[in-house]
């Protein structure tokens, strides 16, 4: 065992602990709650918003009981992410990208550490990445499909509910899409909203747009014909650049207009785009909704059979292979992103053909086209 006080585990959490490196826009804007449970077993409440009024009663009775609101829970089982960076003796011969060849003072160790340091920051970057696209599957299709080496795979629904297999649904097609002579983005984002206040209790203040309803929506005779009424303002177009990927090009009553030009690349190496190009998103940023990091028992001494549980969202370890001379930097993490109410959010389908079904995936990573 590696007795140097810098590759103690508790060391290499500290960084962690002062916040995330790369941040992450769903993520960070709609799942921004934290818990940190003592065990990996998740616990999912179904709790559908309702809003009953208290009832009148007559003078000479004391109180009209009213029945709490049942709900449904399930138990997940938070999915692992381990990536693994390996450090071998001929990493350590070569100079570093960055290091001159006047630098001749620098040892293997010096090399060593500062290795692993860049190998903190790549291996949580992508683990950054991998909980941007949990959080986008679960806004955008409601469930999660975990697949990992030999076969394994697991499913986490929160669009069904109910033993009998039914769907909740969050999503609607608009009547005419917005390409089409007569369509009406500005209502069709109007009774979107409106439809999730009435399902859920809950207000959308956000409208992400995927690339083409953006285009579609700026180039809509409705929204160009709104746009020239100087007096009367009822569509704002203002685009200010927040980062990279995310820019605030206007405003409609009660919504924030977003684009989200994010990509990701998947397992087979095929680029996709975060948010499909046809779809709009209406979500509110003021929902509890929260990612969940599962407990972690990693075993740190095999000699001592040490074992130690952390309550983390980033737990790394260095282990080694002393004949071999290889040394191991592993980060994991347990995230499950859980929803506070599936029918807080509306999914509005503005372009397309109309043929998702709720609680199929919209993203089928089997189908290479699917997100060109």
């Amino acid at each position: 065992m590696n007795n140097d006080p810098n590759y103690e585990v508790r060391t290499l959490m500290a960084p962690f602990e002062q916040g995330p490196l790369v941040p992450s826009f769903l993520r960070d804007t709609f799942f921004s709650g934290r818990d940190y449970p003592a065990t990996n077993l998740i616990e999912f409440d179904f709790k559908r918003g309702r809003r009953k009024m208290a009832p009148f009663v007559a003078p000479i009775i004391g109180g009209k009981l009213m029945e709490r609101e049942g709900y449904e829970t399930r138990t997940f089982r938070a999915p692992r992410i381990a990536p693994v960076r390996g450090l071998r003796i001929p990493d350590l011969e070569v100079r570093l990208p960055g290091e001159t060849i006047y630098e001749g003072g620098k040892t293997p160790s010096d090399r060593a550490a500062e290795l692993l340091a860049q190998d903190a920051v790549d291996l949580d970057d992508a683990i950054s990445r991998r909980e941007e696209w949990m959080c986008r599957e679960v806004l955008i299709n409601g469930m999660l499909t975990i697949t990992a080496d030999h076969g394994y795979q697991m499913k986490i629904n929160f669009m069904e509910s109910g033993t009998t297999g039914n769907f909740v649904n969050n999503h609607e097609t608009v009547a005419t899409k917005w390409d089409s002579v007569g369509s009406d983005p500005i209502s069709d984002l109007d009774r979107g909203r409106r439809n999730t206040i009435k399902q859920s209790g809950i207000a959308p203040d956000v409208a992400l747009f995927g690339s083409n309803a953006y285009t579609a929506f700026l180039a809509n005779a409705k929204v160009k014909e709104l746009l020239d009424l100087r007096r009367l303002n009822i569509v704002n177009i203002e685009p200010r650049i927040e980062s990279n990927s995310v820019t605030r090009f206007g405003s409609v009553p009660g919504l924030e207009l977003y684009t989200y030009d994010e990509v990701f690349e998947d397992d087979n190496g095929d680029l996709f785009d975060m948010l499909p190009p046809d779809l709009v998103i209406l979500l509110s940023t003021s929902v509890p909704n929260k990612i969940v990091y599962g407990a972690f028992t990693q075993l740190e001494d095999a000699k001592a059979k040490r074992y130690q549980t952390y309550q983390a969202s980033r737990i790394p370890f260095v282990y080694g292979d002393e004949e071999a001379g290889n040394l191991f930097y592993r980060l994991t993490s347990l995230p499950m992103p859980m929803p506070n109410d599936i029918l807080g959010w509306r999914i509005i389908e503005a372009l397309g053909d109309g043929t998702y079904t709720p609680g199929e995936p919209w993203f089928n990573p089997d189908n290479t086209e699917a997100g060109a």
